[in-house]
């Protein structure tokens, strides 16, 4: 959430399973702004994330968004892209417009990204650049929650599960 107010862009590394996919959803929730996730794997495309211009039926370019264009971004894993991809998150990041077909486009008002990324020593995983790594005000590790946290956790949610 600070990351939202200092109009900044969070970074979160965990291995998998420590809900950092649900924290973002929730901060989307909370302030009822538009969620999307992209799930950042070695094939992924630039175009994948930005969208493109394409030929339409009538003959005519027409532009489809692509997924980077909404309030709150999830960038799944994002140390599991390939480096043109990574390229493509930088002017988003750093200027919150995207280029497609020569076209500046602006992203949506407010625009945060949060990526998240497991640590270096899980199979497949490199380190980010030092300049996309740069584009984030905050890294936060997010670990396993202690047993007293996973029974409050439970005990919070034990009205939606009867």
């Amino acid at each position: 959430f600070i990351s939202l107010v200092a109009n900044g862009h969070v970074l979160l590394e965990g291995v998998p399973g420590v809900a950092k996919t649900t924290m973002s959803k929730a901060l989307a929730d909370t302030i009822d702004a538009d969620f999307k996730r992209i799930q950042c794997l070695p094939d992924l495309e630039p175009s994948d994330v930005l969208g493109n211009v394409f030929v339409n039926e009538k003959n005519e370019l027409e532009l489809k968004k692509g997924p980077i264009f909404t309030n709150i971004l999830l960038m799944d894993e994002l140390n599991r892209s390939p480096p043109k991809t990574m390229g493509a998150f930088l002017e988003a990041l750093e200027e919150r417009q995207v280029t497609i077909g020569g076209q500046d486009l602006k992203l949506p008002v407010p625009f945060m990204a949060i990526a998240t990324q497991n640590p270096l020593r899980i199979e497949g995983t490199e380190p980010l650049p030092k300049v996309l790594a740069d584009r984030f005000i905050m890294k936060v590790e997010v670990t396993y929650p202690s047993m007293k946290e996973e029974e409050e956790m439970l005990r919070l949610k034990e009205s939606e599960i009867k």
